[in-house]
């Protein structure tokens, strides 16, 4: 059982390499890194307003490095701050509209490399993974403990 988990988690770690890499060329000529695009994201996905700490809690990174990605796509007017009903102090990021880019046009290029990837997997795969992989997140990030290593 510990093999399979560790391989898992190899073909996991192979996988985020290989996302990083198709969004670093797909999102080249818009100057959208991948931790841009994580970001963006997951913003995008939530259905309110996220904190920094709640985006860096969803996606599992580092509030500091959230916190300075949020801070440029605001700057690059591809976030916006709003108020946060919780906790007045931490403003809240939404998706603002960009005026250099019609909105649509950054999540919409990925489309057809989407539907291809679908196909190939099937539903009954993408479902496997979606349901398997926020519960492997959970226990790992709980257990502080990478088996991996």
């Amino acid at each position: 059982m510990r093999i399979e988990l560790t391989a898992l988690i190899l073909e996991v770690f192979k996988l985020n390499g290989a996302l990083i890499a198709a969004g670093h060329r797909l999102l080249a000529d818009l100057r959208l890194t991948s931790a841009r695009c994580q970001v963006l994201g997951a913003v995008r996905l939530a259905p309110t307003p996220h904190t920094v700490p709640d985006i860096a809690r969803t996606m599992g990174l580092t509030r500091q490095s959230v916190q300075r990605i949020v801070n440029d796509l605001v700057e690059s007017a591809l976030l916006e701050r709003s108020e946060n009903p919780r906790h007045l102090p931490a403003a809240a990021a939404a998706v603002a509209y960009s005026r250099t880019m019609p909105s649509g046009k950054r999540w919409t290029r990925s489309r057809p490399r989407s539907r291809g990837l679908s196909s190939a997997i099937g539903q009954g795969g993408t479902q496997a993974s979606t349901t398997a992989s926020p519960h492997l997140f959970e226990k790992i990030t709980v257990s502080g403990i990478c088996v991996a290593c």
